[in-house]
C-alpha cells in the first residue's frame, strides 16, 4: 500500500480531522475541536494527514498542539504532540514513523523548537525510533486521605483493611485539622473558579524560579482549564495574608471522591510550597475525599517535597520524550538543577 504526507488545514480538513477522531478515540467532540483546533490562544496547530493513495482517503493524522516553554528562563516556541491516530487496517510501524517525522520536521523547519510527547506504552517505543528522547521519568504520587480501599488493595482482606483504616483515618482527620491554618495567620487561602487579576505578578515569580516550565498566564489557563469541555476544575489558591499576593495555586478536578491535581504552580519558595499543599490535603480530608493524585512529571525535589505533606509513589511511570530543532536546545542540563516540571496542564486533552 502506498501512502503520503498532506499538511493539514484546520479550516479546509476540519471534518476529515473530526470523523477521523471520531473512528479512533473514545468520546471525541466537536466542542473539543472547536476549543483546542480553533481557539487555542497559542494559534491554530500544526497538523498533517496520512493519505492512503489507492483508496483515495486520508486515513491518518498527527498534530502539534502549541505550547511555550521556558528553557533557561527564556521562551521557546514548543509543540505537544496529540491526536495522533491510524484507522485500523492502516496501522504500522511505516505509517506511525510516517506521521511522526512529518510533525519533527514541521519542527525543525521553526527552530529553535522543541517537541514533546507523553506516550502510551505502545507508541513509546515508535517514538523514540524517530528522533525522540527521554526526557524524564516520574511516579505518579498518590495522598491517601481514606484508607479503607487502599489497605484492602494491599492486604486483600475487606475487614482486616476497615480495622486499620479507622485509627488512620482518625489520625488524617486531627491532622487536617492542624494544617488547615498551617503557617498561621500571615497566610489565607481561596477556593476559585478562574485566574484573576492578582495572578499578573505571580506569573513573572514562576519564570524567574523554574529552568524548565510551561509558560503560565491568565489567558491560557483560563483556557486550559477552564474553557476544556470536558474539563471541571476548581483553584484552591494560597494568598499572602495582608497584601493578597499570589504565592501559589493548585487546580483540580474531583471524580467520585477522587482529586485529580491538573496543575499546581508557587512563587519557588519551597515554604510557600508547603504551605500551599499542607493546606489544600487538609481542605480535601473535610470535604471527605478518598485520595488526591498528581501525575506530573518532575525533578526528584519536588518529589521529596510532596513526600512531606503525605504523598506516596504508586506503581508505574509516567514518561515524557522530545525531540529539539537543535542542539541550541539544552534541556538535559538544564534538568539537573532540580528545579523543573511538567503537569497535565502542558499537555493536550
Amino acid at each position: 500500500m502506498t501512502y503520503s504526507i498532506v499538511a493539514g488545514d484546520v479550516v479546509a480538513h476540519k471534518n476529515i480531522v473530526i470523523t477521523l477522531l471520531e473512528r479512533n478515540l473514545d468520546n471525541p467532540s466537536s466542542a473539543r475541536f472547536s476549543w483546542i483546533y480553533e481557539n487555542h490562544p497559542a494559534g491554530p496547530p500544526l497538523f498533517s494527514l496520512l493519505y492512503h493513495e489507492e483508496s483515495g482517503v486520508f486515513v491518518g493524522t498527527g498534530v502539534l498542539f502549541p505550547r511555550t516553554m521556558l528553557i533557561k528562563r527564556r521562551p521557546v516556541t514548543a509543540y505537544v504532540a496529540g491526536d495522533f491516530v491510524v484507522d485500523q487496517g492502516h496501522r504500522s510501524l511505516s505509517t506511525a514513523k510516517m506521521l511522526i517525522k512529518a510533525a519533527v520536521a514541521q519542527c525543525r523547519k521553526m527552530d529553535p523548537c522543541i517537541i514533546l510527547a507523553v506516550p502510551n506504552s505502545k507508541s513509546g517505543p515508535v517514538i523514540l525510533r524517530s528522533g525522540f528522547k527521554i526526557l524524564a521519568s516520574s511516579p505518579v504520587m498518590v495522598n491517601p486521605l481514606r484508607t479503607g480501599d487502599y489497605l484492602h488493595r494491599i492486604l486483600g482482606q475487606r475487614i482486616l483493611a476497615n480495622l486499620l483504616a479507622a485509627p488512620l483515618d482518625a489520625a488524617f482527620r486531627l491532622r487536617s485539622v492542624y494544617y488547615s491554618n498551617y503557617g498561621g495567620n500571615q497566610f489565607k487561602h481561596e477556593i476559585l473558579n478562574h485566574f484573576d487579576e492578582r495572578f499578573s505578578a505571580f506569573w513573572g515569580s514562576i519564570d524567574k524560579a523554574f529552568c524548565f516550565i510551561g509558560h503560565r498566564e491568565n489567558r491560557y489557563l483560563n483556557w486550559r482549564l477552564g474553557e476544556c469541555p470536558s474539563c471541571h476544575n476548581q483553584i484552591f489558591t494560597l494568598l499572602h495574608g495582608s497584601n493578597e499576593a499570589v504565592l501559589g495555586y493548585v487546580s483540580y478536578s474531583i471524580s467520585k471522591e477522587r482529586v485529580m491535581v491538573t496543575d499546581l504552580a508557587f512563587d519557588g519558595e519551597w515554604k510557600h510550597f508547603q504551605i500551599l499543599m499542607s493546606r489544600f490535603c487538609a481542605h480535601q480530608t473535610r470535604l471527605g475525599m478518598e485520595s488526591i493524585t498528581l501525575s506530573f512529571v518532575c525533578s526528584d525535589t519536588l518529589i521529596r517535597q510532596l513526600k512531606k505533606t503525605g504523598f506516596i509513589a504508586r506503581g508505574g511511570l509516567k514518561q515524557v520524550m522530545y525531540c529539539p530543532s537543535s542542539e541550541q536546545i539544552d534541556v538535559p542540563g538544564c534538568l539537573v538543577a532540580g528545579d523543573w516540571y511538567l503537569s497535565p496542564a502542558d499537555n493536550d486533552v
